[in-house]
């Protein structure tokens, strides 16, 4: 029975009381008995539909006509709710209705599951009766077909088999997808058209000739690939081929330089082979020459032998004189040296007196010297201070610069204290930096998060920040960068409120600001973003309806708008447009007793940490309510949020410490220039305690220099010698060696005319000599000639065998190395083809060398061709065989699937001209009776082979002097696609294949006459025979609307006093309201 709050009934004009359902314990399963009345359905029709906590109905059952169904009733009674039954009931995806995700969020507030119950009409038998349960808790669903346990796999099976296209809007159109159907593209029309109307396969051969296309293309690329890889690899090898040809003639001469270097061994062999017999020849002669020579020789040696014997004799007695003469010579040298050493003695006693003469002079000098130093320091001495006032004032300036020095010290250490302060002021300064700026990343995060999610805005916003001084008034960036929460945890109640399209949107204070705004960013930056502009009356106005404290009660702590800080003119647009000031949080309190909350506190809007309720009155009859609750996801991007508190707190100790440092840093300076005047202070101190000092002791090394001068002045006075003394000593020495000067004269007087006798008879003696040595020289040369023709002739023998002896080894190492060359082993003989080869070329080495430096010559004109080239060559060649098959290979394929998809869109093309031919016709029946031109058409603006760019192209015209304008937002109104769709939809109708079609209202936007004339068509259309079977949902209807039998009007009530559904009989209300009216 339904609750209290909300009784719903769907009553029909037509089958309301004949058609009745009896269930029976058979095995689990319905057994259904159609009536009468069910001719005119067709298989797959909706036969009966049975609704139970589902959404907003308790429980609600009702059964449609089989041809056009009209669903009429007020906004917010549940007309959209049946299309949502249909939807889930037949498998369909919550996604396809654009109002929740999870199938959960359907079962209706307060009870854990819900059920739907559709009954498809079945005409060779049972009709299929398909149940789902909905289970609120982990969003799960039992189903059951014809009373058994299936599987949403098994349902989906039937529904394909009946042709029942759920996720087709052609067929499908639920409310909040009316606009997305208007949205279609041509591309997305033409496949959606396809599964509607299309014969069986067409879809399938649209796919078919899409992927064979794209495969066409793979095809094309590849082979134009290949064969632009086969022209570069024929391209460059035909670049190559003459280098190749050089090489191959190179090789020619190279292998004829190669036999020419294998002959040349064997003919230098026979030319050393034919000079031996020449040198064998040669050595014969050269012996019987040498023979001869040593005969002829033979007297020449006594003669020079007895020459020789004499002139030994001379020798002895030459010796004997020599060792005579170098006696006396020694004897009188002897005497020489003692002369020079006694006139060495005179000179040096000579030098000695004059040294004695010299040094006194000096000694005088450093006498005079010394006088002149000691008078000198004597006056710089008087000049000084005395040591008795010098000492007491080093003693006063030492006191002075000790006490300046303390005073230092204690200022340093000052000075020391305040920088350790400094340094733990500016380590807590950039401590409470970081912090801030920590915090202040949260809104670079928020900025990173719009950059990755909407990049138009984000260009939006970088452009805005440069350009803030165009506005003459604040310009705020989208609300999503300028809300901050107090607590992220609440974050997520805000995101819930407002719109993702308002997130994004900027604030603008003036209008005319936001047209300009949009003029720079929309127009010349082709940007899409959105803006808005808050209320001209306070904030303060915005108060909530109830004090916060009345509403405690209630588990209510606060309002939304206190949950978060913005600018003023952000708030002011969150409080107009979404009553962030009057919609106030609840606790889990709330959540447990939501019932009692909304019955009692008569709040129509509230939050509590997991959900969030509307509750709604409907405006006609008994103003019923009825309650939407909305699950709470967690926050996306509000908990990307700045810590005010923190904030302030962190600002307000970073003033403190930077007020502290200031003062620091007054003190240090105070201190520092204290320490500069004491510096000075002191460094003057220093300076006069220098110079006394110095003076002092520039005094004392002034008295010691003195004493010392004076004591050197005595002792060189003292040291003064006796001259006349000294020299008559030095003259009786020369005098004393003088006499001995004149006896050793004497003597060396007679040992040279000893030296002059010894030498006359050496003089005899060596003229005899020289008369011998002449002669010996005379034979001896007579001799030598003689014995240097014996020894020539021994040489040229030697030389001859020498020869020989080479040129055998030569001879034998040479025919050595042409076998080694020829690779022909030792003792075999040259072979015939060998010696074919070598007989072809000249015999002598010159004509040989000369040949192989030709050919060596004509190869090295043909510059050496890198091996490897030759070898690229050759593999290019191979791969330009293998490619060419290759390319042969794909142009076959590429006919092959040419032709392929020649005839595949010969049979698919073909049938969908025809179609889109029908629907045109069609389509332009029904704007021809509407006073407008409409047209369809299928496109091919990108070319014939695109398939996957082909669409319907509808064209319309619903003004006399205007054209056929393509439809689209941009020239028609939401009222003109509404009625443009709603004709398409009307024209594939006849064509179609499938049960069933649902249209919820597609008359929004509609003017009346417009409206009228569609529902005329509608009718005219849906209730022909064998036509679909239609739902046209709708809010109203027009008065005086052409109505046929055919029809079904099914109308939705609500109410406190409505009956159940079960107890509903329109039959017997009519005969109890006759019988009353005959009474």
């Amino acid at each position: 029975m339904a609750s209290p709050a909300k009784r719903t009934k769907v009553v029909k004009s037509e089958h309301s009381s004949s058609r009745k359902a009896r269930k029976s314990a058979n095995n689990g399963a319905f057994r259904l008995e159609k009536p009468p009345s069910a001719k005119g359905f067709v298989d797959g029709s909706i036969y009966r539909v049975k609704m139970k906590h589902f959404v907003t109905y308790d429980e609600c059952e009702f059964r449609p006509g089989p041809h056009l169904n009209v669903l009429v009733g007020p906004n917010g009674t549940g007309k959209s709710t049946v299309v949502c039954a249909l939807c889930l009931g037949l498998a369909g995806s919550p996604k396809l209705l654009g109002r929740a995700f999870e199938v959960g969020e359907f079962v209706k507030h307060g009870h854990p599951q819900a059920l739907i119950e559709v009954e498809l009409f079945n005409s060779s038998g049972k009709n299929y009766v398909i149940t789902r349960e909905i289970f609120r808790e982990g969003n799960r669903s039992n189903w059951k077909l014809n009373g058994k346990p299936a599987t949403m796999k098994e349902v989906q099976e039937v529904t394909t088999m009946l042709n029942i296209q759920i996720s087709n809007l052609c067929q499908f159109l639920p409310q909040d997808r009316v606009v997305e159907f208007a949205k279609m593209s041509p591309q997305q029309l033409l496949l959606a058209t396809e599964v509607a109307v299309g014969p069986i396969g067409m879809s399938d051969n649209h796919q078919q000739l899409i992927e064979m296309r794209k495969k066409e293309k793979e095809l094309e690329l590849s082979l134009r690939g290949k064969t632009d890889h086969l022209d570069k690899l024929k391209e460059q090898n035909q670049q190559l081929e003459h280098e190749v040809r050089r090489f191959q003639e190179r090789e020619r001469h190279l292998e004829k330089v190669q036999i020419l270097e294998k002959k040349r061994p064997w003919a230098e062999y026979e030319e050393a082979r034919v000079k031996f017999v020449e040198l064998k020849n040669l050595r014969e002669e050269a012996k019987k020459k040498r023979d001869i020579t040593k005969r002829q020789n033979a007297p020449m040696q006594q003669n020079l032998s007895a020459v020789e014997t004499e002139l030994k004799e001379l020798d002895a007695a030459m010796k004997q004189q020599n060792d005579n003469g170098n006696e006396v010579i020694r004897k009188a040298k002897a005497k020489s040296d003692q002369l020079e050493k006694l006139n060495d003695q005179v000179e040096e006693h000579m030098n000695q007196l004059k040294d004695m003469k010299d040094q006194e002079k000096r000694r005088e000098k450093k006498i005079a010297d010394l006088e002149r130093q000691i008078q000198g320091t004597q006056n710089e001495l008087e000049k000084l201070p005395d040591q008795s006032d010098l000492q007491p004032q080093i003693d006063e300036v030492t006191n002075n610069a000790r006490r300046i020095n303390r005073e230092l010290t204690g200022i340093q250490q000052q000075g020391s204290r305040i920088l350790d302060e400094k340094r733990h002021l500016t380590a807590q300064t950039q401590d409470v930096t970081s912090r801030l700026n920590k915090l202040e990343d949260m809104k670079k995060l928020r900025l990173q998060y719009l950059r990755n999610h909407n990049r138009d805005t984000y260009n939006a916003v970088m452009w805005l920040r440069e350009n803030k001084d165009k506005f003459s008034h604040p310009v705020h960036e989208p609300i999503l960068l300028q809300v901050n929460m107090h607590d992220v945890n609440n974050a997520k109640y805000l995101e819930k409120l407002i719109s993702s399209n308002d997130l994004r949107s900027f604030v603008f204070e003036s209008r005319d600001d936001m047209k300009l705004f949009f003029n720079e960013v929309r127009d010349k930056q082709n940007l899409k973003v959105n803006g808005v502009t808050p209320p001209d009356h306070p904030l303060s106005s915005f108060r909530p309806s109830r004090n916060i404290e009345d509403l405690k009660q209630y588990g209510f702590q606060c309002y939304l708008k206190e949950l978060f800080t913005a600018p003023d003119a952000v708030m002011k647009y969150l409080c107009d447009t979404y009553k962030a000031h009057d919609i106030p949080l609840g606790n889990d309190w709330t959540t447990n007793n939501a019932e009692k909350v909304i019955n009692e506190s008569g709040i129509m809007h509230f939050y509590t940490p997991t959900s969030r309720y509307i509750v709604k009155r409907s405006k006609y009859g008994n103003r019923e309510r009825s309650t939407l609750v909305e699950n709470i996801r967690d926050a996306r991007f509000f908990n990307i949020a700045v810590d005010m508190v923190a904030k302030r707190q962190l600002e307000a100790e970073l003033q403190e410490v930077k007020s502290q440092l200031q003062t620091m840093n007054a003190n240090y300076q105070q201190l520092k220039e204290q320490e500069t005047a004491l510096t000075s202070q002191l460094e003057e101190l220093r300076n006069s305690k220098k110079t006394l000092t110095s003076q002092l002791q520039r005094r004392r090394t002034l008295a010691n220099q003195l004493e010392n001068k004076q004591k050197m002045l005595e002792t060189v006075k003292d040291e003064a010698p006796n001259l006349e003394a000294e020299e008559s000593k030095v003259q009786k020495s020369i005098d004393k060696t003088n006499s001995k000067r004149a006896e050793v004269l004497v003597q060396f007087k007679d040992g040279i005319k000893q030296c002059v006798n010894v030498c006359k008879e050496k003089v005899r003696i060596s003229l005899q000599h020289a008369r011998l040595s002449a002669e010996k020289t005379r034979i001896g040369n007579q001799f030598r000639e003689a014995q240097e023709q014996v020894k020539k002739a021994e040489d040229e023998y030697e030389a001859a065998q020498a020869n020989l002896e080479d040129q055998r080894r030569r001879a034998r190492n040479l025919k050595k190395t042409a076998h080694d060359k020829t690779g022909i082993p030792e003792g075999e003989e040259v072979p015939s083809s060998l010696r074919d080869a070598f007989k072809l070329y000249p015999d002598t080495l010159d004509e040989i060398d000369e040949l192989i430096h030709e050919q060596r010559a004509r190869a090295e004109c043909n510059y050496q061709t890198d091996p490897g080239v030759v070898k690229e060559y050759d593999k290019r060649k191979k791969d330009i065989n293998n490619i060419t098959t290759q390319v042969e290979t794909q142009e076959s394929d590429l006919q092959s699937k040419q032709q392929e998809i020649s005839d595949l869109k010969e049979r698919w093309l073909t049938p969908l001209e025809d179609l889109i031919s029908k629907i045109n016709v069609k389509y332009g029946q029904f704007f021809r009776m509407m006073g407008c031109a409409g047209e369809v058409s299928l496109a091919k603006d990108q070319g014939e082979n695109e398939y996957d760019k082909y669409g319907i192209q509808i064209r319309v015209k619903f003004r006399a002097k205007d054209s056929l304008h393509v439809l689209n937002p941009h020239h028609q109104s939401g009222g003109e696609r509404s009625v443009s769709t709603m004709l398409y939809l009307m024209s594939i109708q006849e064509m179609t294949s499938c049960p069933f079609r649902v249209v919820d209202e597609i008359n929004q936007g509609m003017d009346p006459n417009n409206e009228r004339r569609v529902f005329e068509l509608v009718v005219q259309t849906a209730c022909k025979e064998n036509t679909a079977q239609y739902f046209l949902i709708t809010p109203k209807l027009l008065p005086d609307l052409c109505y046929t039998d055919k029809m079904t009007i099914l109308c939705v009530f609500n109410g406190h006093w409505m009956l159940p559904h079960t107890k509903w009989n329109l039959q017997g209300f009519i005969k109890k309201r006759r019988a009353l009216s005959a009474a």
